[in-house]
């Protein structure tokens, strides 16, 4: 059984593929670098968790990554669960910041002695 069913990673749809028109491999194996080194996720929690692939796969992915157009759609598939990865982490964060303003302002109304309803 392979990885990608045993964690159940779905297939990368054709739609996923025509969302990424071309990746920058480099920038986008940048980004996941800098992510797992600053939350601590081993590369084999990655590849097996986000990716479907083993460790050895993703070490060499993150070393070497080929450029958009040398791959094949299959080689593909990694770069665009990474981007997938990428923007719902960023989408992640920007709604804690949303939410953590939003308390300092409940915070800030109530220091103030003001009631205000926050949606």
């Amino acid at each position: 059984m392979s990885a990608r069913m045993r964690v159940g990673l779905s297939p990368i749809t054709q739609d996923q593929f025509e969302m990424f028109g071309h990746i920058d491999t480099e920038d986008v194996v940048k980004q996941i670098k800098e992510f797992l080194s600053m939350n601590s996720i081993s590369q084999r929690q990655f590849g097996e968790h986000v990716l479907g692939l083993s460790q050895g796969s993703v070490s060499d992915l993150l070393a070497r990554p080929k450029q958009w157009n040398m791959l094949t759609q299959k080689g593909r598939e990694p770069f665009i669960r990474m981007k997938l990865f990428m923007r719902e982490v960023l989408q992640s964060a920007n709604k804690e910041k949303k939410n953590a303003a939003e308390c300092s302002g409940i915070v800030l109304s109530c220091n103030d002695h003001q009631v205000r309803k926050i949606t």
